[in-house]
């Protein structure tokens, strides 16, 4: 299977999406909440960037 540009950027878009699902649930779910915890908001912004970063390196090629 061949990683065509058209196949790349939906790779991204799923990966961006995946990002936003985690910032929401993970980071400003529990603060809407109010149970905040710094280790669950700090795993959520990483995972958050991380997926993120992923997606901006899927786009620019």
């Amino acid at each position: 299977m061949y990683l065509t540009v058209s196949r790349l950027k939906i790779i991204s878009d799923i990966f961006r999406d995946i990002a936003q699902v985690f910032f929401v649930s993970v980071l400003v779910g529990p603060i809407v909440s109010g149970e905040t915890s710094i280790l669950i908001i700090m795993a959520g912004l990483a995972l958050a960037l991380g997926c993120w970063y992923t997606s901006i390196l899927l786009q620019r090629d």
